[in-house]
């Protein structure tokens, strides 16, 4: 970080902090546009000279209040508002499986008591928003099923809402996560593309029902994706008039105003200042100065500052608990190599907002670095099914199965036999499909003498990996064992040589099977093919 940007945060964030608590919930925030369309928010007016012909007095306590309805909400989805992380992950799940199902009245029905939930309690609105951010599923094939739905629920919002949430995802992964200097003109067209898409959809959601919130705060970044920050702060500016007590709204809108996206600090700590004037009637939007904060510790973190990071988080945190400063704490922590208290932060992250599948992620590294394979496969289940299309998830839960499992057989002296069981399940569970997994169970049970069992886990290790010598091998040693199937151990080897006809170690085994057949000229053939192929110890076979 260089230093005039370090003595500039500096300053700038001791006078967000006074202002901060000093902050009342009816400050004077002055919002006006400049000759160029720029809208601009500050702490007092423009300047005689520079002053357009509007200046207005943003003090959103004294706007109107949302109503109270008095329809009963969903009690499905009061639970996910309220939910434990478990809970809040079999919503979601639910709410894509209606869809799969092509269940669209409940569906519809169900993200509508979410609605309620939002109009009767702005603290609510977080859990409407992660409900609709559910169909944001990397997947071209998944648009049919929600166009299916569209197409069923033209007059309802929901589906809309939905279908805008998977363009805004595929927009970010037609993009990629590159420096603009390394995104190729191609990516950017595709990202374009789809923002696109996703802005007709927020605005016919818009035009249906004007105060559907989750809409105006997907569209502050679908303006920015698009590069139409005018947009962006429009649609900011008619969400917050709808919606003047909304986290949600001043959360999106300051993190566009950050340095990063082309804004300014100074820009951040008016938005801030108007969020605060309007704490009393949500007390969240204390929380909002703390982005600013936030910004610094991503900086300082990136520059490998890691005291100075935990500061600027831990400073953030002194204003509530923030899930997403949290998370930065976590991530500067793991980076420190601290895993056991970045485990702690995730922890508490998850505990404010189960919605968000890189917390788990999260968690899931730190204990998987403490080697807390139980913890950490927990915890990268739940992330792949917030986000079952997510690579990396992926990756990461077949190596912490397969850790798990090599774990388990390399402490098997000191582990009962019952607790090995149970942690090599635990793995197969995290990794089905992981050949690994089955063939260190089949080591304990041949270690317990189980042949039966060791043979059917070898042969599923060969279904899973035909290619893999070290499945076969154990395999026929299991056989052997089990009962001197020499015949069936002879035609797997032949299955293995089809795939790799030039092994020389699997030539000796077949030949060596052979041998035990009293089958001499098969054995001779394929010890001299392993000889060949420069095995000298299957020379034996040949005397």
């Amino acid at each position: 970080m260089k230093d005039n940007k370090e003595g500039y945060m500096r300053i700038t964030l001791s006078l967000l902090l006074f202002s901060l608590w000093v902050a009342s919930a009816q400050a004077q925030v002055y919002k006006w546009t400049d000759d160029k369309g720029q809208v601009h928010f500050s702490d007092k007016p423009p300047a005689t000279s520079q002053a357009p012909a509007k200046v207005e007095t943003v003090n959103p306590g004294a706007q109107k209040r949302n109503s109270h309805l008095s329809t009963a909400p969903d009690s499905a989805a009061a639970q996910f508002v309220s939910s434990s992380s478990s809970d809040a992950i079999q919503f979601i799940v639910s709410l894509r499986q209606m869809l799969a199902e092509k269940n669209y009245t409940s569906l519809n029905l169900r993200l509508q008591a979410l609605s309620r939930l939002r109009e009767k309690d702005i603290r609510s609105e977080r859990s409407e928003v992660a409900a609709y951010a559910a169909f944001r599923v990397i997947r071209e094939n998944y648009l049919q099923q929600l166009n299916d739905w569209v197409n069923s629920s033209p007059v309802n919002v929901q589906p809309y809402m939905a279908r805008a949430n998977y363009y805004y995802a595929m927009a970010w992964a037609s993009r990629g996560g590159n420096v603009s200097s390394e995104t190729s003109d191609q990516q950017i067209q595709g990202m374009t593309s789809y923002a696109e898409l996703a802005r007709a959809d927020l605005q016919r959601v818009i035009q249906r029902k004007a105060d559907m919130l989750p809409a105006y705060a997907l569209l502050i970044w679908t303006e920015k994706l698009l590069g139409n920050n005018e947009g962006s702060q429009q649609a900011f500016l008619q969400g917050i008039e709808l919606q003047p007590a909304s986290y949600t709204l001043y959360r999106n809108f300051i993190i566009t105003q950050a340095p990063r996206w082309g804004g300014s600090y100074e820009s951040m700590k008016a938005i801030a200042e108007a969020a605060v004037s309007e704490v009393n009637n949500n007390s969240l939007l204390a929380q909002i100065p703390g982005f600013i904060l936030q910004e610094a510790g991503k900086d300082s973190r990136i520059a490998n500052h890691y005291n100075d990071s935990l500061k600027y988080y831990d400073t953030a945190l002194q204003l509530g608990d923030n899930d997403e400063a949290l998370d930065g704490k976590g991530r500067t922590l793991y980076d420190k190599k601290e895993y056991s208290a970045a485990a702690q932060a995730h922890q508490r992250a998850i505990t404010l907002y189960p919605y968000e599948s890189s917390y788990y992620q999260q968690l899931a590294w730190s204990e998987y670095k403490r080697e807390e394979y139980s913890a950490a496969g927990k915890a990268i289940r739940q992330a792949c099914l917030l986000n079952p299309e997510n690579e990396k998830y992926q990756n990461l839960r077949k190596d912490i199965s397969l850790s798990l499992a090599r774990k388990t057989y390399q402490k098997r002296s000191e582990m009962l036999p019952g607790a090995q069981v149970a942690a090599y399940e635990q793995a197969l569970q995290l990794a089905p499909d992981n050949d690994e997994v089955y063939y260190y169970r089949a080591l304990y049970y041949g270690h317990q003498g189980d042949w039966r069992n060791a043979e059917i886990d070898l042969k599923k290790a060969i279904e899973l990996d035909p290619e893999d010598f070290d499945n076969y091998y154990q395999l026929d040693y299991a056989l052997i064992r089990k009962n001197k199937d020499f015949a069936q151990i002879a035609r797997y080897w032949l299955q293995y040589l089809e795939l790799k006809p030039n092994d020389s170690k699997a030539l000796l085994e077949i030949a060596g099977t052979y041998y035990h057949m009293k089958d001499k000229e098969k054995m001779r053939f394929y010890a001299q093919k392993s000889v060949d192929l420069g095995n000298v110890e299957a020379q034996q076979y040949l005397q």
